[in-house]
């Protein structure tokens, strides 16, 4: 990917546990993800590692880590709390009755507001 996108894009590795992220980060991306941390109506299949995948990719792999899978504002400062720098979030906003007020209040936590 870092070839196709140059050095001036961020590049990141998809993971489901902390052997395959260990694994990603010798691929040399700028950010793992990791998840989903709960239930996702994206991949209702996926067994649910959770924050404490987040907690220890953070504190072994060295690199960002990207929180993503079923995380809602009403879960998203647990998900900071357990190291995430940035949170992927889809059928929270998606399939909200109010999209933007559901992006107005994930961007408080995220920002500081919650956590």
């Amino acid at each position: 990917a870092r070839r196709i996108v140059g050095p001036d894009r961020l590049v990141g590795t998809s993971t489901h546990s902390l052997p395959q992220a260990l694994a990603a980060a010798e691929t040399g991306p700028d950010y793992i993800a990791c998840g989903p941390m709960f239930q996702s109506t994206t991949k209702p299949q996926a067994a649910i590692p959770g924050p404490a995948l987040c907690r220890e990719v953070t504190a072994q792999v060295g690199l960002p880590v990207m929180a993503i899978g079923g995380i809602t504002s009403e879960n998203a400062a647990e998900v900071l709390a357990a190291g995430a720098r940035w949170l992927a979030v889809s059928a929270a906003v998606c399939a909200a009755a109010d999209p933007e007020a559901a992006t107005r209040r994930l961007t408080e936590i995220i920002s500081g507001g919650e956590v």
